[in-house]
């Protein structure tokens, strides 16, 4: 939970605005935030295999741009911050 509480308090910090965002311990600590963005990007994490990914909301569902188990997180989440902001 410390890292998801992270993501929000970086996302929070670079004035980036969550949507939505929800955490799941019954899915091996598995967590998702939505961000106010047009498209809307999703930052999410997948608990059992510790990846993170980048994603964007299609028409059919969620599209990852980034997946990654290589970089760090911290790095994923940066970049997610500076392409939310682009925007």
């Amino acid at each position: 939970m410390n890292e998801y509480n992270d993501a929000l308090s970086s996302l929070k910090t670079s004035g980036v605005q969550v949507e939505y965002s929800e955490y799941s311990e019954q899915h091996f600590g598995s967590w998702f935030i939505d961000v106010v963005s047009n498209p809307t990007y999703r930052l999410c994490f997948d608990g059992r295999d510790k990846n993170i990914s980048i994603q964007l909301q299609k028409e059919y569902g969620w599209d990852t741009l980034v997946y990654s188990s290589l970089e760090s997180h911290e790095e994923i989440i940066e970049r997610f911050i500076r392409e939310v902001n682009a925007l």
